[in-house]
């Protein structure tokens, strides 16, 4: 028997050629577990071998390829914006829509090359040609628009799809390009990218240079009718949709605050793009805007309310004794009580953001750390450490976790009272505290002070009640609460503000569990 030259990916059994091709490991589960493909190439002939070999390594390239792109796309598929997710699910998957892609296509093509001759020798009115002619150019423009909203869905999906005319710049890609040159966090971009879908819905994926005042115009009018209800998930369906459910079942409607600031993130977006490029014909937003409906301010809902001084010792109390003292859930309540900080701004603080100054605790408020943020230039403050904070024992639970100084101070349980901790992480909306203001609400209701207007951010608006009760010197009292000027010609950005010293005489008259609230100028005035 004559020796056979050896092909790589092959091996030679009895004077025949056998495949003997690494599996990608994705794939083993489809090939029973094996490690390598060992298939008889029913051949001696070294020449058909290694060409039957190659064929066969393409055909395992291709079928992991096609296993990372579904793999990818379901998980691509979680990121779709709704109206996107809607289109691939009404399609029936990637692959038909791939399909229905191409017979959008076909049909808009025909609807070009297929233009009416509207002045017939065939007598007619003016009228019916105009109409024929708007009807024509309506498919044609739904057929554009169907067509540019597949292939981005599909683009969305890492899926080559050739777009009709060219690429399509729409208001969805200005928004993606304003938050790459902005960093905008995530929680921030949903608030953009909800009236951007509402737009899309409403009118289509129009082109940049197409979009008028009109249209958002039209948009500001409609959107009077949509609901914000979660109920059922109401608030995943089509435009349309939701109006219809909305007024079938009695749903609370879109407020006007939420509308205007709906709109006003459409004119973010279309300001910022006019001057870089994006709207060549400037912005066509500009000097738009609506009117509120008149009504009565005392009839308006109370979004918050401050704790009063029995709610204030009732949830401080009740933290210190449910919560684990080496968690942002019993220190937290604490601080922002009494140092009158932000939620954020808490949740975020490091071992070393607690250090001395001039022989004095203070406590950094500061945007330093990879994931540190302030919510303005005044929010950077030195603070004071409250006597009643210390008295708390914070200073000793500060210095017992200076082993690591660059790591967040509070940490969490896993679970209420398991007393497994685990570092502070940040949400889906790059939000450190997301997680506590969540188990706060739980910790108001199990606490019997669940009422309306109270949350975790309460706490803040208790420190301006006191720091009015206090009569704190009002330049004091911002620099203390992080509050930046509303007077343009203010000076307080100059030098280095109070002194840590005045600041804490100041803090030190801070008493949140002695808050009467509802008797102030501005509290609740109830008839007799």
């Amino acid at each position: 028997m004559r020796t056979l030259p050896k092909i790589e990916g092959t091996r030679i059994r009895a004077g025949t050629y056998y495949s003997n091709l690494r599996i990608p490991a994705s794939l083993r589960a489809r090939h029973g577990g094996k490690s390598h493909l060992v298939l008889s190439l029913r051949t001696s002939d070294p020449k058909r071998a290694e060409e039957d070999v190659l064929l066969l390594r393409a055909q395992l390239i291709d079928e992991a390829r096609a296993l990372d792109r579904r793999i990818n796309a379901e998980a691509a598929i979680a990121d779709l914006p709704p109206d996107q997710r809607r289109i691939l699910e009404e399609a029936g998957g990637v692959d038909s829509l791939i399909a229905e892609l191409e017979r959008t296509k076909e049909a808009l093509a025909f609807s070009v090359v297929g233009k009416t001759d509207y002045e017939s020798d065939i007598p007619t009115s003016r009228f019916g040609e105009e109409l024929d002619r708007a009807a024509d150019e309506a498919v044609h423009r739904k057929l554009r628009d169907t067509a540019v909203q597949e292939a981005k869905t599909l683009s969305a999906l890492g899926f080559d799809a050739e777009m009709p005319g060219g690429y399509v710049r729409g208001l969805r890609e200005l928004a993606s390009a304003y938050f790459e040159e902005h960093g905008t966090p995530k929680l921030s971009q949903r608030a953009y990218l909800y009236p951007v879908r509402r737009f899309i819905e409403l009118h289509g994926d129009l082109p940049l240079e197409e979009i008028t005042v009109e249209h958002l115009r039209v948009f500001a009018q409609e959107a009077k009718s949509l609901t914000s209800s979660r109920k059922n998930g109401v608030h995943k369906l089509s435009f349309r949709d939701n109006v219809k459910v909305a007024q079938s079942q009695g749903l609370p409607l879109m407020t006007f605050e939420a509308r205007k600031k709906a709109i006003e993130h459409l004119k973010y977006l279309t300001k910022w793009g006019a001057p870089v490029g994006y709207l060549k014909d400037g912005d066509p937003f500009a000097g738009f805007t609506i009117k509120p409906p008149r009504t009565k301010f005392s009839a308006k809902k109370k979004i918050r309310r401050p704790f009063n001084g029995e709610e204030a010792k009732t949830m401080l109390s009740f933290v210190r004794h449910h919560r684990h003292p080496q968690t942002v859930d019993y220190w937290g309540p604490l601080i922002m009580a009494y140092q009158g900080a932000r939620r954020e701004e808490t949740a975020q603080l490091r071992v070393c953001d607690v250090r001395q100054i001039d022989g004095e605790w203070i406590i950094r408020i500061t945007d330093e750390g990879e994931d540190g943020k302030v919510k303005n230039h005044s929010s950077l403050r030195n603070l004071p450490v409250h006597p009643e904070v210390v008295e708390a024992g914070f200073l000793d639970f500060v210095q017992a976790r200076q082993a690591a100084p660059e790591d967040y101070l509070f940490r969490q349980e896993t679970r209420k009272g398991s007393g497994r901790l685990v570092d502070l992480s940040l949400d889906a909306d790059e939000r450190i505290s997301g997680a506590w203001g969540k188990r706060f609400n739980a910790d108001l209701k199990a606490a019997g002070v669940k009422k309306e207007g109270l949350t975790l951010y309460s706490f803040r608006h208790t420190w301006e009640t006191c720091a009015d009760h206090a009569e704190i010197n009002d330049k004091h009292r911002r620099a203390l609460a992080g509050r930046a000027s509303n007077d343009p010609d203010s000076q307080d950005h100059y030098g280095d503000g109070p002194s840590i010293r005045q600041g804490k005489a100041a803090l030190s008259k801070i008493d949140p569990l002695s808050v009467v609230t509802g008797l102030g100028i501005r509290g609740d005035r109830h008839s007799a």
